[in-house]
């Protein structure tokens, strides 16, 4: 069995902070909608309801 090949493409990573209400739903999905039209993609989102605030971690790219 031959080892499988791996990508050495760079993956990219951007971090957005973005002003978060539980109530308005419409403004993250706005946010992902322009973000994933560059190619970027939602990897994790740590919500903060004390601040309220989301901090939106994306990437762009193959992860190896």
């Amino acid at each position: 069995m031959e080892p499988e090949a791996k990508s050495t493409a760079p993956v990219d990573y951007k971090i957005v902070d973005q002003a978060w209400s539980p109530g308005d739903p419409s403004v993250a999905e706005t946010m992902l909608n322009e973000q994933g039209q560059d190619g970027w993609q939602l990897i994790i989102a740590y919500p903060d309801p004390i601040r309220e605030r989301t901090r939106w971690i994306l990437g762009r790219g193959k992860a190896t």
